[in-house]
């Protein structure tokens, strides 16, 4: 509160502002709403200046036909490229978009990008786009050795690799004593013998499936080197369910170890071994990790079985495991990297926070170097360590607007995404906006350390989301992709939204300030005549802006009607009204009506015109006090 001093004002009057704008408190009621916050507030955002601005809005680029269940971002030589999931088909994206595979499975998909290649996991199969062309991983699969240098009469020899889960192959190699003729490939059953080889080329040779064996013509000579496997034999061996147990994988996560600390593929999701992951391994003789090799044996078990794993994110030097929520178990897990003593990569678990799981797998991704999520029961969360006492906590970030967000419907369908400096959480066509671009808040009754300030938008269709090169992606269940509209300079096609069709649709957008008794509880208090008033941005067409009061509790009144207008700009001409005015001053506009005397007031500033914004910086009152309401 101020006193005025301007230039025929009364002595006694006084004047309110509101600048310097936060976000939207849904948590407290009107009355008790702080100047900066607003307790009801849609499709708005605060730049970095503290004004208040609309959402941008998106348009369509291409319509798939079905429902969209991933996008999917793939950089190679120099480019971005998005491999859009609609329906059963993967297509990549482009002004003539390329079908690229069809009859895959019609759920939420996820990838990772590994070596240079895209991998994609689908929930019924695990594929790979290198760029050009989509393959299943079983079809290029790394063959392992699963032992070395055999005994041709016996097929005893060393254990070196694993069974890989995504291969029915099998390698293993001989040392010839130049005078055995028929080696024994397998004591145990097997599919057949695919290739032999000895010294490296291709042998000929004879099988006998019954006795397990096969025989050359003459007996291979003995290796020049005594001791090396010269002999090679590739055999099929599948084994049942070993495939499926990572194509029915639906979440991928990348931690490693040392300097490569992102160079293992973590595998979950599978809906028949809810709290198990796998995770992909190095492969010869490039010896590079290989996201095609996943060893048998690679297995976790994580927490108790019937708490499924939700995902990963990374925090410092842990890989963090999200569960469900389980009263009775950890809900979260740190994983670390290391080396045994043969030099091999081994990873440890240890218990987490517990009590608060993770409700919707899409909706994991970070704000800056935090993981958040969206819980079953407490909003968004993040994932908090102390470096010093090795203690990792849940706390929640998002209490501003967990009113509305609990009272959504399919919360297990948010997705979220980290987008300039934000993290949307898109369910049900609403927006939730977390900005860490703002100064953190505090609410005591949160119980968090701090809070983000919150936004909260309508009217985005989003099912899925991708961010690209600091553009936003989004698809749709009627199976158009969407991008939103922040790489476009002018106003006038920011701030719409357009659809297949090329339809524009105007962004209603309005920011109401609290029930504001001045300071003087209980007191009748006049505004003076013109003195409600916004100051509107510079920048931004804003002819269509309403000012509105609300007093002591009841309807909205337009107050402002004649709003100066903007610079002179075709491309965002009202030609109802305008002024040939090229300069860009900050507008002031005052209210018109003036207001009865009142106890309590509200302003809401809104504007639903096509192609304009909502560019408030200030809004402001001067009244005088008068006598004490009657009870």
């Amino acid at each position: 509160m101020e006193y005025a001093r301007r230039a025929g004002a009364p002595r006694s009057a006084f004047r309110r502002e509101w600048r310097d704008f936060r976000g939207v408190d849904f948590s407290a009621a009107p009355e008790q709403t702080d100047a900066r916050h607003s307790p009801d507030a849609v499709n708005v955002m605060v730049n970095d200046g503290g004004e208040l601005t609309k959402r941008p809005g998106f348009r369509a680029l291409a319509s798939y036909g079905k429902r969209i269940w991933g996008i999917h971002r793939f950089a190679a030589d120099g480019r971005t490229m998005l491999v859009v999931h609609a329906g059963s088909q993967l297509w990549l994206h482009g002004a003539s978009p390329r079908l690229l595979y069809s009859g895959v499975y019609g759920g939420r998909s996820s990838s990772v990008v590994c070596m240079g290649k895209l991998w994609i996991l689908t929930g019924r199969e695990y594929l790979v786009f290198d760029g050009e062309t989509v393959r299943r991983v079983s079809e290029i699969a790394y063959v392992p050795t699963v032992r070395i240098a055999c005994d041709p009469a016996t097929g005893a020899g060393t254990a070196a690799e694993s069974v890989n889960l995504l291969s029915d192959r099998r390698r293993i190699t001989f040392v010839a004593d130049g005078t055995t003729e028929t080696y024994l490939v397998d004591p145990a059953r097997y599919d057949g013998v695919v290739s032999v080889a000895v010294n490296g080329t291709a042998a000929d040779y004879s099988e006998d499936p019954g006795r397990r064996t096969i025989s050359f013509p003459a007996p291979p000579a003995a290796p020049a080197v005594p001791g090396q496997a010269n002999v090679e034999v590739v055999y099929a061996k599948r084994v049942p369910g070993y495939a499926a147990s990572i194509e029915r994988c639906r979440r991928m996560g990348l931690f490693g170890i040392g300097g490569a600390d992102s160079d293992r593929v973590f595998f979950t999701g599978n809906p028949s071994k809810r709290n198990v992951d796998w995770h992909c391994e190095i492969s010869a003789p490039e010896y590079t990790v290989d996201p095609s090799y996943v060893p048998d044996d690679s297995f976790a078990r994580i927490g108790a079985d019937g708490c499924a794993v939700v995902g990963y994110r990374r925090l410092g030097r842990y890989q963090i495991v999200l569960k469900e929520q389980d009263d009775q178990d950890a809900s979260l897990f740190l994983r670390s990297g290391g080396v045994d003593g043969e030099g091999r990569a081994v990873f440890a678990l240890t218990q987490g926070a517990s009590g608060i799981g993770a409700d919707a797998p899409g909706s994991l991704a970070n704000i800056g170097d935090e993981p958040v999520f969206l819980s079953r029961s407490n909003g968004v969360c993040g994932v908090a360590s102390n470096e010093l006492t090795q203690v990792t906590t849940v706390q929640n970030r998002s209490w501003f607007v967990d009113r509305l967000l609990q009272a959504e419907a399919d919360r297990q369908e948010a997705v979220g995404v980290e987008w300039r400096g934000r993290y949307l959480l898109c369910l049900n066509g609403h927006a939730y906006v977390l900005d860490s671009r703002q100064s953190r808040s505090y609410r005591e009754h949160s119980g968090s350390g701090y809070l983000y300030e919150c936004f909260y938008w309508e009217g985005i269709p989003a099912v899925c989301l991708c961010e690209a090169d600091g553009d936003l992606y989004f698809g749709s269940k009627k199976g158009v992709l969407y991008r939103f509209n922040t790489d476009l300079a002018d106003d006038c096609a920011v701030y719409r939204d357009i659809e297949a069709d090329g339809s524009a649709a105007p962004i209603p957008a309005y920011w109401t300030t609290g029930d504001d008794d001045d300071g003087f509880l209980g007191r009748y208090k006049k505004s003076l005549p013109r003195q409600c008033a916004m100051l509107l941005r510079t920048s931004g067409a804003a002819s269509g802006v309403r000012l509105e009061i609300s007093t002591d509790g009841g309807g909205w009144v337009p107050a402002a009607e004649k709003i100066p207008r903007g610079a002179f700009d075709f491309s965002a001409v009202d030609f109802r009204a305008f002024r040939f005015e090229t300069c860009r001053p900050a507008r002031y506009a005052a209210a018109d009506k003036k207001p009865g005397r009142y106890v309590t007031m509200r302003f809401r500033v809104s504007n639903d015109r096509l192609g304009e914004d909502l560019p408030v910086a200030g809004i402001a009152r001067e009244f005088t006090v008068g006598k004490k309401e009657k009870g």
